[in-house]
């Protein structure tokens, strides 16, 4: 099973956030990617509500995220080891269920799982009740003037809104009828295909990686891998017990992601490499404007002039235009019954624990989103020597009120994810918005992306002939941008004739100005 990168309409940017997106990616080319703040967002929240894991629904979810602007995926993996797949459905799915007909009940008796524990039926009366509970549902970049590939747009077809009837022997495990996905199978609290695995997202990754391609489409990506031990489908609401079997080989993570995009996975070991010798790769570019700025991390030079780091990162023009990779992997949580995971294997390949993230703990905020404490910028000063940013994230904060009902308020959300990239730090959404999937209300997920906005202000850029402050013809010389003091120094457009103060980095000083 696989998915493509084919965005709702709704999801798409329009102008102005197209500029938006656009040059501030290009203001930032030159920063290491490890002080370049971006949105992310957990698939788990924001996709798989309501216990539902479907292949169609998660990939226009996923593409309608993608489209709006984030950057950065939290995913929550879980190994079904009766399977040997990496899945998204947090239940173990029997095998046997993978060859079983639509329409047709399956009973799980307790014991094993041999196929005599199955009772399988396809009467009339069985059709009947479940159709009446489902309704169906790497070349190097192009040049900045080529026109981007543009995703053939399609309507997602409708999805299950329903829970199916589980029966009265607990957990019972059917299989629904769905026209566009596998046939759904329904165990305990969740309802999946089985199909909805890690092979079906990394080609969609692929795809969407392969339709930006070019220097007008092209972001980083970055993902944040949770392992689990999926929950037995004879008991799926208790902790899941330990795996029979732990993966091994081809069904490493790092082997898994390499066999869709091995050309454009920027490594652990690419970035140890590239430190050793700073001579032969970031500053063995040509074009200039592909080094990182100096500034950012130390350097050291060896006694035959070779110029190494310890902590600097390259920045996303070096990555993403000299070397034309696009995705970052790096490890997050590891449950407990998957502490004996073979680490190694995917050493050089996965970024190890906190690498390219580094989960802020001591951040307050008001309940209006207005930070009080934790931030690291401090308009007051141009020293962060003490201080680090680095691939600084806040997922949750545990006092704050997250807008998850139907008619919650977003203001003090997106008060708060503004307030956060004002301090240098990238917001995670780990909540699911108004209790909708992106999939069925991509608004509140672009909302959430564009607050995150640090280079336009709110309604900027605005179109040169449509200016407020010059409704004459003569606006078409606002073709240029400032920055506002009055607007927490982001870009404005202006009369490009008027006569403005330059804005000048001292050497070695990223933030002296």
């Amino acid at each position: 099973m696989s998915e493509n990168y084919t965005p709702g309409s709704s999801a798409l940017p329009i102008p102005p956030y197209t500029t938006v997106l656009l040059s501030q990616r290009d203001l930032g080319l030159r920063v290491p990617i490890n002080f370049v703040t971006d949105p992310g967002v957990s698939l788990r929240a924001a996709c798989f509500t309501e216990g539902r894991y479907e292949d169609d629904s998660s990939g226009d979810c996923i593409s309608n995220l993608l489209a709006v602007g984030f950057r950065r995926f939290e995913l929550d993996l879980y190994w079904d080891s009766g399977r040997g797949v990496w899945s998204f459905c947090p239940v173990s799915i029997p095998p046997s269920l993978q060859n079983l007909t639509p329409l047709s009940t399956v009973t799980l008796f307790p014991g094993s799982t041999s196929a005599s524990n199955f009772s399988q039926s396809t009467s009339p009366a069985t059709t009947s009740s479940l159709s009446s509970q489902t309704t169906s549902t790497s070349p190097g970049l192009n040049p900045r003037q080529q026109t981007t590939t543009t995703p053939t747009l399609t309507n997602p077809g409708p999805t299950s809104t329903a829970e199916s009837s589980l029966g009265q022997i607990l957990p019972s495990v059917s299989s629904i009828p769905d026209t566009s996905n596998n046939p759904l199978v329904a165990i305990g609290p969740y309802v999946c295909t089985t199909s909805i695995n890690l092979s079906t997202f990394t080609s969609q990754l692929l795809d969407y990686i392969q339709k930006t391609e070019n220097t007008l489409g092209a972001h980083l990506l970055y993902l944040i891998l949770n392992l689990h031990a999926a929950s037995s489908e004879q008991d799926p609401d208790a902790p899941a017990p330990q795996p029979a079997a732990l993966p091994e080989g081809p069904d490493f993570l790092g082997h898994q992601f390499a066999d869709n995009l091995t050309d454009y996975l920027y490594t652990e070991s690419t970035l140890f490499s590239d430190r050793l010798n700073l001579n032969e790769s970031w500053y063995n570019i040509q074009n200039e404007l592909y080094r990182p700025v100096e500034g950012y991390y130390e350097m050291n030079r060896t006694p035959n002039g070779i110029l190494t780091t310890e902590d600097g990162w390259p920045s996303e023009a070096y990555i993403e235009f000299a070397n034309s990779k696009r995705l970052l992997i790096g490890w997050g949580t590891v449950d407990p019954q998957m502490a004996g995971y073979n680490f190694t294997g995917d050493s050089g390949t996965i970024f190890g624990n906190g690498f390219i993230q580094d989960l802020q703990t001591d951040v307050r905020a008001t309940d209006d989103g207005v930070i009080t404490s934790g931030c690291f910028m401090n308009n007051s000063t141009d020293d962060l020597a003490q201080i680090n940013s680095s691939w600084a994230v806040i997922s949750t904060l545990p006092s704050f009120e997250y807008p998850t009902g139907a008619s919650a308020d977003l203001t003090p959300l997106l008060n708060l994810t503004s307030s956060t990239t004002n301090c240098g730090i990238s917001p995670h959404l780990n909540r699911t918005l108004l209790s909708k999937s992106a999939n069925t209300n991509s608004t509140a997920y672009s909302l959430f992306a564009r607050s995150t906005i640090w280079s336009w202000a709110p309604n900027e850029p605005q179109n040169a002939s449509t200016t407020s402050s010059s409704p004459s013809s003569d606006s078409e010389i606002f073709r240029c941008a400032i920055s506002n003091k009055d607007r927490d120094g982001r870009w404005i457009v202006d009369d490009c004739s008027a006569k403005r103060y330059a804005a000048c980095r001292a050497n070695d000083g990223p933030y002296n100005w």
